[in-house]
């Protein structure tokens, strides 16, 4: 049987790549680290790989606004991933230019936290009942995984409403209650599953991953 292919995307200014590609190693996939310009430019297919991976990170300096740059340039990669029904997670950075670009449908930001810093903590998350592959089977648990962000507060702009998996379950590092949500086979969430990358909770949520394809 053959190993199941975890694309880990790389855009300019992440910085999460390398325990994300060991994460996925540990579980027994194939990960590989991809150029995003490379599924933006057609070079690599997205349904070349059954899982993608959005990492954290300063996408090319989050200067025109965190990950404004990358969910502009990604927009048509982003219209074919989509068509897939590939799980995909979104993780900090990654989860920035997902809202951005609207993956979980308009109406959603990610503002600066309440403190108005960059808030790095260790983090407790509880699983609701959801319909998110990413948590499937762990609903009610509490899974512990650092933060790592300064504009990562999800706040509604418009009427509709989140699909919500992850909810902090101890101090936000943001200000927020929701943690974590989805739409359809994408999850995004702003801290970090794969810190350290052997975190047996940011594992259980990985291998949900490989399961579902």
């Amino acid at each position: 049987m053959r190993k199941k292919k975890v694309a880990v995307w790389y855009w300019p200014g992440t910085n999460c790549e390398v325990e994300s590609l060991e994460s996925w190693k540990l579980l027994g996939a194939d990960p590989e680290l991809v150029f995003a310009k490379h599924f933006v430019s057609g070079a690599k297919k997205v349904t070349d790989y059954d899982v993608h991976h959005w990492t954290g990170g300063f996408t090319y300096g989050d200067d025109a606004g965190a990950g404004a740059i990358a969910a502009l340039m990604a927009s048509e990669a982003i219209e074919m991933l989509k068509e897939t029904k590939l799980p995909v997670i979104m993780e900090c950075n990654g989860f920035q230019i997902g809202v951005r670009a609207d993956v979980f449908g308009p109406g959603f930001a990610l503002v600066q936290n309440d403190s108005g810093e960059f808030c790095s903590m260790p983090v407790l998350h509880r699983v609701i009942k959801s319909d998110c592959l990413w948590t499937r089977g762990l609903e009610g648990r509490v899974l512990s995984f650092p933060s790592a962000h300064r504009y990562g507060k999800l706040v509604v702009t418009g009427d509709r409403q989140p699909n919500v998996a992850l909810v902090y379950a101890s101090e936000s590092p943001n200000g927020g209650q929701i943690a974590g949500i989805y739409e359809g086979t994408w999850f995004g969430l702003m801290d970090h599953p794969g810190r350290p990358y052997d975190n047996p909770d940011g594992l259980l949520i990985y291998d949900n991953g490989l399961k579902a394809t």
